[in-house]
């Protein structure tokens, strides 16, 4: 903004300079911003009373405004998801690494916000880990999901045990109430119609404890 000495790397990779105008700085702010693949539709309000780190724990939905550095891996998996929503496709993706290389934070916070925002294409349960209760936590996931689009305000809060008890009827019939969830979350009445994004993180622990 005044004059100043910029040494090096500043000059070259930080630096903007607005001296000539605010108008032309902010657009040579913006025009550098693009460059590295930032895209105006994909920001993200950060809520400024939570912390700008989480510390050793994953990024969630909530810190979607700070998590940053992996643009390209977020367009890959919409991109992925958008060609899933076709019929006649597989249904499932499956994001593998290393432990600690960021799978959770990556489908937390960097998918997960961006593909709630396409309300008309997406329905997104909120993500859960299986734990030693898989249909116990996919029912509260469930619950919760249903009750933020206000489809099941007059159920109570206990309505995830409902939810649970149908989920552990057999197979067939789990089955047919998990497709009636899906329905009420996005009700299929067009090719067009929005599709039910389920997200179960640590999916190895529905493997079991290892040997």
């Amino acid at each position: 903004l005044d004059d100043c000495k910029l040494d090096r790397p500043l000059s070259d990779i930080q630096a903007v300079d607005f001296r000539k105008g605010e108008a032309q700085g902010c657009e040579k702010l913006f025009n550098k911003l693009l460059k590295t693949g930032y895209f105006p539709e994909d920001s993200i309000r950060w809520d400024r009373d939570r912390a700008p780190y989480p510390g050793l724990i994953a990024f969630e939905e909530a810190d979607a405004g700070i998590f940053f550095g992996r643009e390209k891996e977020i367009r890959r998996l919409r991109e992925i998801l958008t060609k899933l929503r076709s019929r006649g496709r597989q249904r499932m993706v499956m994001v593998a690494g290393a432990s600690g290389s960021g799978k959770s934070s990556l489908v937390r916070a960097g998918i997960v916000p961006r593909i709630a925002r396409d309300g008309e294409l997406w329905r997104v349960v909120k993500p859960f880990r299986p734990g030693s209760d898989p249909i116990g936590s996919l029912a509260l996931a469930l619950a919760s999901t249903l009750a933020k689009a206000g489809l099941c305000d007059e159920k109570g809060q206990d309505y995830w045990l409902e939810i649970r008890d149908r989920l552990q009827q057999a197979d067939d019939e789990a089955v047919n109430f998990l497709v009636r969830m899906a329905e009420r979350l996005a009700p299929i009445e067009s090719p067009g119609d929005s599709a039910v994004l389920l997200v179960i993180d640590q999916w190895e622990e529905l493997l079991g404890p290892e040997e």
